[in-house]
């Protein structure tokens, strides 16, 4: 048995693209900053496991039974090939969706491990965050550094911006 889960952010976008009806692409309007942002923050989150982002038609995610669902944008990577939804609510916040049915429940069915699929989720949010906050400092005229630590077993980010 599936179990669809989602995984909600703080992020909100505003602006959602809407699916053209004869093709099914995404309508995606030029100078939209958060959806480039969010586009940025998939692509490198897909390079870091090795995935693919998919968007329009082809963007989709797998429950254990192997039915597809429709999203805006997915993610399929190596650490987690079902794939994750990238939806946007009406209300603009990002959300993201996948099947969290536990390897336990699945003998003889799609096998997954759902804790790949949020630890994936948060590696985008992260992502957004650190590349929204890039361009800010940068749009306002400071010149942007970035450097990466692993403190105590986790991953931080310095983003600094320094006045010309």
């Amino acid at each position: 048995m599936s179990r669809l889960a989602t995984y909600e952010t703080e992020i909100v976008l505003p602006v959602r693209p809407k699916p053209d009806p004869r093709t099914g692409t995404l309508n995606i309007p030029k100078g939209s900053l958060s959806l480039d942002i969010l586009r940025l923050a998939l692509e490198k989150t897909a390079r870091d496991h090795g995935g693919t982002v998919f968007s329009g038609p082809e963007a989709f995610y797998s429950d254990c039974e192997g039915r597809r669902h429709r999203a805006l944008f997915s993610l399929h990577t190596a650490d987690f090939a079902r794939g994750i939804g990238i939806n946007i609510a009406p209300d603009g916040r990002l959300t993201f969706a996948y099947d969290a049915s536990p390897p336990e429940e699945l003998a003889g069915k799609f096998n997954a491990q759902p804790e790949a699929a949020e630890r994936i989720c948060k590696e985008i949010a992260h992502n957004y965050a650190v590349i929204a906050v890039m361009r800010a400092q940068a749009k306002l005229g400071f010149r942007v550094g970035l450097s990466q630590a692993n403190i105590h077993g986790r991953k931080a980010v310095l983003v600094t911006g320094v006045k010309p």
